[in-house]
């Protein structure tokens, strides 16, 4: 069995994580998100498609000889840099 871990997507449930995030520092909601891009090395929030993409393809034949794998889809981020 292979495993999806994803990070940000862009969702209502991350836009509440980022309401509460600003909440939690006394920030707004826009600068919330920008200490979220800045946190992530691809500058970018995923968007569900992708996870969906990443998902059909483990379900596909193509990943017939996968197995056991844990693939994190987080765009490779850091998030320490959130809170400096």
């Amino acid at each position: 069995m292979n495993t999806v871990n994803p990070g940000p997507v862009n969702t209502e449930r991350w836009d509440r994580l980022e309401k509460a995030f600003a909440r939690d520092k006394g920030i707004g909601q826009d600068a919330a998100h920008v200490l979220a891009l800045g946190s992530l090395p691809l500058g970018r929030i995923c968007e569900p498609e992708e996870v969906a993409n990443l998902v059909a393809f483990l379900a596909s034949p193509r990943a017939s000889y996968l197995n056991g794998a844990h693939i994190p889809m987080d765009g490779g981020q850091r998030k320490a840099l959130m809170d400096l």
